[in-house]
């Protein structure tokens, strides 16, 4: 899992996880992968329409989607 998003950060590519948030909530998320600092992993949440700070640990799967920073013509968050 490690790999896709530090693929993703590398190749501007967009990424859907499914998340484990503190309170025990699972979200399943489409998220652009900013960088990543330690435990945590930097994304612009499509979900919540603003940027995020992913615990490393609560990310519990992530796959890469066909989406890019350039094909993003409808939008921000089209995918």
């Amino acid at each position: 899992m490690r790999t896709v998003l530090n693929q993703a950060a590398r190749r501007k590519e967009a990424v859907e996880v499914i998340y484990l948030d503190r309170q025990g909530r699972l979200t399943q998320r489409k998220v652009w992968v900013l960088g990543m600092d330690g435990d945590t992993v930097r994304v612009y949440c499509c979900k919540r329409r603003q940027f995020r700070r992913l615990r490393r640990e609560g990310i519990l799967a992530a796959a890469r989607t066909e989406a890019g920073f350039g094909k993003r013509a409808g939008g921000v968050c089209s995918f």
